[in-house]
């Protein structure tokens, strides 16, 4: 498939008459390009996440492009507006939208930055023809406030996900960049640890009976961190901090119908284990996680293997898999 860039879109609407209005935005983050590029292209995440945006249709998606009909919410109303996306090289993703009279282009740039961050530059081009022009600077005031209010919501995705990196997590991706469609399967477990990283966690019995409401037991921080809430009945249950499909955190908050929706993506996820009022321990099945009686110890196996769940059907997890 043939893609015009961001300058020759440009140039060819000039010459038919369009002027425009150019301005950047810049964001920097303590995550890698990897991590910014993910979160502009998943698909999933906008209805969930913006408040701005009040659904999104998606029409068609590629490995490279997609189109959707977003609904936005401005000044109390709600717009609907055309969305075309695609990655017209690497960390190089261009994407328009027409508005009425108006034209948006915009080119997003991603690169390293210094003390393993990344930077990322959106290039936005405000087009339309004759008397439109003097409606350029709202419509940039209008654009800065969407982009500030978008950023609010993707920059603890992506800072999560960069600090999970530094406690020796990776993320899986089918191809040098992320692509599209690849996003919109939020039942896959795309976080793993690092080579060399015990996938498992040895706890102790006594701490997880005797755990109190949201205390966490296993590792601090990452995959192998657990949350115990106390349910009616006096049972107890234990849950997963990070969902295992990108890595949002996840709290008591998160709960629902019995199961843990994830904030980013909804993804719905099992407790792993619960106690009853005689300190029983059973194991609950789950896609992701798999338990084991070690005596004095319940050893916390995860399963670490994004491949596994191109599979189908999905299996739960069992620990001697």
């Amino acid at each position: 498939m043939s893609k015009k860039s961001f300058e020759e879109i440009k140039n060819s609407l000039t010459k038919v008459g369009y002027n425009f209005k150019d301005f950047n935005i810049v964001k920097i983050g303590d995550y890698p390009p990897d991590d910014s590029d993910w979160n502009y292209k998943d698909v999933t995440h906008a209805e969930k996440i913006h408040d701005s945006i009040y659904s999104r249709l998606n029409t068609a998606v590629s490995s490279d492009f997609q189109l959707a009909i977003d609904t936005l919410v401005l000044f109390g109303f709600k717009f609907p507006i055309s969305l075309v996306q695609y990655e017209y090289a690497k960390y190089n993703i261009f994407y328009y939208t027409t508005f009425g009279p108006f034209v948006i282009l915009t080119k997003t740039i991603i690169e390293s930055h210094e003390n393993n961050k990344s930077k990322t530059t959106s290039n936005f081009s405000i087009g339309s023809r004759g008397i439109f022009k003097i409606f350029h600077p709202l419509i940039k005031k209008i654009i800065y406030k969407n982009n500030q209010s978008l950023m609010e919501d993707d920059m603890p995705m992506r800072n999560r996900r960069g600090f999970l990196r530094k406690e020796n997590h990776l993320f899986y991706k089918e191809t040098e960049t992320y692509t599209f469609e690849s996003t919109k399967n939020i039942e896959n477990s795309n976080i793993f640890l690092k080579p060399g990283i015990k996938n498992y966690v040895s706890i102790l019995k006594t701490d997880i009976i005797n755990a109190k409401e949201d205390q966490i037991v296993g590792n601090k921080n990452g995959i192998l961190s657990f949350f115990i809430t106390h349910e009616k009945d006096n049972i107890k249950k234990l849950w997963p901090t990070t969902c295992p499909h990108e890595g949002a955190h996840l709290t008591r908050k998160c709960i629902n119908n019995n199961a843990v929706n994830c904030p980013w993506h909804n993804r719905k996820i099992n407790s792993i284990l619960k106690i009853d009022l005689d300190n029983k321990i059973d194991f609950m099945k789950n896609m992701d996680f798999a338990c084991k009686d070690n005596g004095d110890n319940i050893i916390i196996k995860f399963r670490n293997d994004p491949l596994y769940y191109k599979k189908k059907p999905l299996e739960y997890f069992s620990y001697d898999n």
